[in-house]
């Protein structure tokens, strides 16, 4: 079974639409009556469910109602007496349905108990000596959480009396979310994150030694270092590899780390992430890297002695630094602080809002934002980085807090340890709007400002 993924991105949330493709044939499963609840398809061995060859064909023009869930009623239908193992909370089948010897062309459409007919026919078949039409698909039933189901599944015959021999090979069915702990060393981290479904919690303790993917297919994994768990990635590879939607990596805190590994968290390919109360440093390059068409939350982690930026957002990504949503009251701060390049970089393309975070003590730059990108920078502290507090070039763009505060996201960042260069530095067509406030002004040794002349800028001091 492959799966294919559409996604609509929002400010505020992804929303995830499903496609599935099952021999051939594009199935919708809708998140219809079950909400966002994901549908989990399960297996079974192939079991005749409907045999009408016993008990006298559908009569054209008329329906009849069959039974696909639970262990009774099964052999006044034909089918395996006991069932097919198919639950009652079952929303979907995988059926083989086969028209058997109808007396003139026609054709048979099926519904869920309780529904209304469709147009369109699950098979289409004449009479000709010797040949039963078949078809594979995906078949919704009745769904006993929002239908009283008396029966699962009606057929209307159309065109001619006609036979319907029915085998089920699986079901789908909503997937409730569980947690698991991993303890390592002694247990593989890597492994229980490919065993995990949608929603599901991974508990780690212990020191995991390993580089961890999680991959395209995985949505809104957990997973929680507890506040003292540490992943440790060899260097060979990020630590951890973000691919998949909506993941939460939250509590490698306190005695706990992420660390080693080429990045400390890689988040790329279209992914999705919240990185929520880390403690993230010594790695092979970046702490946290976002890139490749990607988006991320990064809260309340202290990110720290990583030899590259302390976080790098390229390849046309966006991340939220120091908050969750705009309807926050206040900041998440992160403390971004003696990396060996910049403190954050933004570049080739990408956008940032930088609100309520200490970026202080890097190597180079406060914030790096270059290459047609752009950055929101409000109520950040910015103090003594080796190279400027803020530096725009390469036609990139910087707001940084407004004229009239409304709140948090507006405020002027603020300088009590001077930077090695300059407060801002702007070059090479970048652009330039401040509201600097009226005390600890963003500032460097070398001055407040440097500002090219290929650099508009707006900057208010009061």
């Amino acid at each position: 079974m492959r799966q294919f993924y559409l996604e609509s991105q929002r400010e505020e949330d992804f929303v995830m639409k499903k496609v599935i493709l099952v021999l051939g044939c594009m199935v919708w499963l809708g998140m219809g009556s079950q909400g966002n609840a994901d549908l989990a398809f399960t297996p079974v061995t192939p079991c005749r469910i409907i045999d009408t060859r016993g008990s006298g064909p559908i009569v054209m023009g008329t329906t009849r109602d069959f039974l696909v869930t639970g262990t009774t009623g099964f052999d006044s239908q034909g089918g395996n007496l006991g069932g097919c193992g198919i639950p009652d909370d079952a929303t979907s089948v995988m059926i083989n349905f086969i028209a058997v010897g109808p007396t003139a062309p026609g054709d048979l459409r099926a519904w869920p108990f309780g529904g209304v007919m469709p147009n369109a026919s699950i098979i289409n078949f004449a009479s000709v000596p010797g040949l039963n039409i078949a078809n594979g698909l995906i078949q919704p039933i009745c769904n006993p959480a929002v239908a009283t189901c008396t029966s699962d599944l009606t057929v209307f015959a159309e065109g001619s009396d006609v036979h319907l021999v029915a085998d089920v090979t699986g079901y789908f069915g909503v997937r409730t979310p569980v947690t698991v702990t991993v303890n390592c060393p002694g247990q593989s981290l890597q492994a229980s994150v490919d065993a995990a479904g949608a929603g599901d919690v991974i508990n780690v303790t212990g020191t995991c030694i390993e580089n961890v993917v999680i991959r395209e297919e995985k949505q809104r994994l957990t997973l929680d270092g507890q506040n003292a768990a540490i992943l440790n990635g060899p260097s060979s590879l990020p630590t951890l590899n973000v691919k998949g939607k909506g993941i939460l990596i939250q509590n490698f805190y306190n005695s706990g780390a992420i660390t080693g590994g080429t990045v400390g968290i890689y988040v790329n390919r279209n992914a999705s992430a919240t990185i929520n109360h880390n403690n993230i440093h010594n790695t092979g390059a970046s702490g946290i890297s976002i890139n490749q068409l990607s988006f991320a939350v990064i809260k309340n982690n202290n990110i720290h002695d990583n030899p590259g930026s302390g976080i790098y957002v390229y390849e046309n990504s966006d991340a939220r630094i120091g908050f969750d949503s705009t309807a926050d009251s206040t900041s998440s701060p992160n403390t971004i602080q003696n990396n060996g390049d910049r403190g954050i970089t933004v570049t080739q393309t990408s956008h940032a809002t930088i609100v309520g975070n200490t970026i202080a003590s890097n190597g180079s730059d406060g914030i790096g934002v270059f290459r047609l990108s752009s950055a929101d920078i409000a109520s950040n502290t910015i103090n003594g980085n080796g190279a400027s507090g803020v530096n725009v070039s390469n036609n990139s763009s910087v707001n940084l807090g407004e004229d009239t505060p409304a709140d948090f996201f507006d405020q002027p960042n603020i300088t009590t340890v001077y930077n090695g260069a300059f407060g801002i530095n702007c070059s090479l067509g970048g652009s330039v709007k401040a509201h600097l406030g009226s005390q600890y002004q963003i500032n460097g040794t070398s001055g407040q400002t440097s500002i090219s002349t290929t650099c508009p800028n707006s900057i208010v001091t009061p």
